[in-house]
C-alpha cells in the first residue's frame, strides 16, 4: 500500500508539472496584449503579481500535500527499518545544532543475517558519525550476542566524543525503537506481541509538537539506562560488572 501511494504521488507530481508547463507553452501572450495596453501599467503589473502569487500558493500547498504529511505508516520488519534507512539519507541541515541523531536499537538481528537494509542504515549512521553528528545511542541487551556487538562497536568508535551510548540490561525491559534525525525527522518502531526482538509498524512523525515529545521520552530513558561510554569516557566498571551479569545470565 505504501509504495502504491509512493507512486500514485510521483505521478501527481509529474502531471502537475506537465500541465503547468502545457499551460505556459500553449498560451497566446498577444491576446493579453490590448486587454494590458488599455490598463494602467501598475495595474497591470498587480494583476501579474498576483497571478504568479496564486500560481506559486498553489504548487507550495500541493507539494505540502503530498510530501509533508504528518504521519506516515510503514508495516513490517522490513517497512519499519527502510524507514530507519530513509531518515538516515536525508540531506543534513545547515545548522550545525541540528546534527544529532538520538536513537534506541531494540530489534534482534542474528549475526548471520545478511540483510541489505541493515547494513546500510550502519553504513549510514557511521557515514553520519564521521561527519562529526552528536549521537546518542540506547541499546536493548537480550543475550550475550548483543552484549558482544556493542563491544565490537565500542571499540571502533572509542575515539569518536560525538558517539556516546547507554544500556538497558534484560529480556523484559522492553523498549520501543526511536530514531531522532536533528528534531526534524523521527520514527518510532513498535515490537511485535508475540516476539518483542521483532519490529511490526513504524510511525514517521514530522510534526514539532510529536516529535518534542518522543524526544523527551528519549531523554527520560537516557537518563534512566546505564552508561556505557560518554564522549570519550569508558565507565569500565560498568563495562565489567555487565559483562559478568550477562555471562551468569546466559
Amino acid at each position: 500500500m505504501k509504495r502504491l501511494i509512493d507512486i500514485l504521488e510521483k505521478v501527481a507530481a509529474g502531471l502537475l508539472v506537465a500541465l503547468i508547463t502545457w499551460v505556459a507553452a500553449s498560451a497566446d501572450v498577444s491576446q493579453f496584449i490590448p486587454i494590458l495596453g488599455r490598463l494602467d501599467f501598475n495595474i497591470a503589473l498587480n494583476l501579474v503579481s498576483v497571478g504568479f502569487a496564486l500560481l506559486l500558493l498553489v504548487s507550495m500547498f500541493v507539494y505540502l500535500l503530498m510530501h509533508r504529511r504528518p504521519l506516515r505508516v510503514f508495516n513490517g520488519r522490513r517497512s519499519a527499518m527502510e524507514s530507519n534507512v530513509s531518515l538516515l539519507r536525508k540531506r543534513p541541515s545547515r545548522n550545525r545544532a541540528k546534527h544529532y541523531i538520538w536513537s534506541t536499537r531494540v530489534s534482534f538481528w542474528p549475526a548471520a543475517e545478511n540483510e541489505p537494509v541493515r547494513k546500510e542504515f550502519r553504513n549510514l549512521l557511521a557515514q553520519r558519525i564521521g561527519e562529526g553528528f552528536e549521537v546518542r545511542r540506547i541499546w536493548q541487551i537480550h543475550g550475550s550476542e548483543d552484549w558482544q556487538r556493542l563491544l565490537h562497536y565500542l571499540e571502533e568508535y572509542r575515539n569518536y566524543d560525538n558517539y556516546s551510548v547507554k544500556c538497558f540490561i534484560g529480556k523484559s525491559a522492553y523498549i520501543p525503537e526511536i530514531l531522532s534525525v536533528g528534531g526534524k525527522y523521527l520514527s518510532v518502531a513498535i515490537p511485535q506481541t508475540n516476539d518483542p526482538n521483532k519490529l511490526t509498524t513504524a510511525f514517521q512523525f514530522r510534526g514539532k509538537y510529536e516529535i518534542e515529545r518522543w524526544e523527551s521520552y528519549f531523554t527520560v530513558l537516557w537518563e534512566q539506562s546505564t552508561p556505557i561510554k560518554i564522549a570519550r569516557e569508558l565507565f569500565t566498571e560498568n563495562i565489567n560488572r555487565l559483562t559478568k551479569q550477562i555471562a551468569n545470565q546466559d
